[in-house]
């Protein structure tokens, strides 16, 4: 069994435009909703909350990829864009709100990714969003996983975003709904399950 098979995995069969998805970077308002330091470096545009399906016509391509996955409105929950300054990295977090996510990298240069974790001790302290913060001391790094295609994460464990390049980071994620973890998404893709 791979170190990570129960922490991230390739996808490698979504179709989408990026010079398309970049545009909408472009029109999007972001604001701060992590309790991330600095606040202005992790920076999020919400697309779909709250089952704002009919938001969706606003944005072409992003209604594409989400209709690549089966039975989407039960399993999807979120979908936002996410920039990441240059030279920031976030700390050592789980998701509020999700256990499995799909990244998908729309402006990615240079060393940009994920940081994998295991923890140490069993702390953390919740935020406003109801993710858990670690500190650096609660957690062990266990590898930084620089990805340029489309990736299903585990945001069940410990995890932190890195930008070490000079450009923002811009990346599409799609959160799945709390009930379905990272495993049941995983398998699904696995055995053409999630896609349509």
């Amino acid at each position: 069994m791979n170190l990570f098979s129960h922490r991230i995995e390739l996808i490698d069969h979504l179709s989408y435009d990026e010079d398309e998805l970049l545009s909408y970077f472009k029109t999007s308002t972001f604001i701060s909703r992590y309790s991330f330091e600095p606040p202005e470096a992790f920076l999020l545009a919400p697309i779909l909350w709250n089952d704002n399906w009919d938001n969706l016509d606003n944005y072409p391509m992003i209604n594409n990829i989400v209709k690549q996955i089966k039975e989407y409105k039960n399993t999807i929950k979120w979908i936002d864009l996410l920039t990441q300054a240059p030279g920031t990295t976030t700390p050592p977090h789980i998701d509020g709100g999700r256990q499995v996510a799909l990244n998908i990298p729309v402006q990615s240069e240079g060393m940009c990714g994920i940081n994998i974790y295991k923890r140490t001790k069993n702390k953390g302290k919740s935020d406003a969003i109801g993710s858990t913060i670690f500190d650096e001391s609660e957690v062990e790094k266990i590898a930084s996983i620089n990805y340029k295609l489309p990736v299903i994460i585990n945001t069940a464990v410990p995890h932190g975003a890195f930008n070490y390049s000079n450009f923002k980071r811009k990346i599409l994620t799609i959160g799945f709904a709390p009930n379905f973890n990272f495993r049941r998404i995983r398998e699904l893709y696995k055995n053409y399950g999630l896609s349509q």
